[in-house]
């Protein structure tokens, strides 16, 4: 067993310390998901604008892309899956503890419980830089597509051709 007496106070910093970070992984989350939303939203309003286009395979690949990258959006939303604190079960042991060894015993449960939101929270940033990505690529490639369906005589006017007044 760990002798804690005498550690009151580095315990007390300590968790101090792990309440912050608790805090500022929150944050962090609530940012990653605002991110996720945006890139939804974004895919929505670029594949809207590629159905109104000519259709042909660089359109369709856009359409996948803008799909893929509104599922990668949508993906960033979810929450961590896994065990958070029982406060009840908590409550329960540490009322059978010294108070320094309940504290302890608490603030290893916590610091679980933010290493697994850490871990979480850097794959969803993966997987919203991944799919900001895969929407650019979509963008450059609905264009393309765009290009590729405009008729050459309007892109590159025929020698000697003079243009008629309207």
């Amino acid at each position: 067993m760990l002798n804690l007496r005498g550690r009151g106070r580095q315990l007390q910093m300590l968790s101090d310390e792990l309440d912050h970070e608790i805090s500022h992984i929150a944050q962090r989350a609530t940012a990653m998901e605002q991110r996720g939303a945006m890139l939804i939203g974004a895919a929505g309003i670029a594949g809207a604008l590629r159905l109104g286009d000519h259709v042909n395979a660089l359109t369709v690949v856009a359409l996948v892309l803008t799909f893929a990258a509104a599922v990668a959006g949508l993906v960033v939303m979810f929450p961590r899956k896994g065990p958070l604190l029982n406060v009840r079960v908590a409550r329960h042991g540490a009322l059978r503890m010294h108070p320094l060894a309940a504290r302890y015993h608490l603030d290893d449960t916590k610091l679980e419980i933010l290493e697994a939101d850490q871990q979480w929270l850097n794959m969803r940033g993966r997987i919203t830089r991944g799919g900001f990505i895969l929407l650019a690529l979509s963008i450059a490639v609905g264009l393309a597509g765009t290009i590729a369906a405009v008729p050459p005589d309007l892109l590159i006017p025929t020698p000697g051709a003079t243009p008629t007044p309207p």
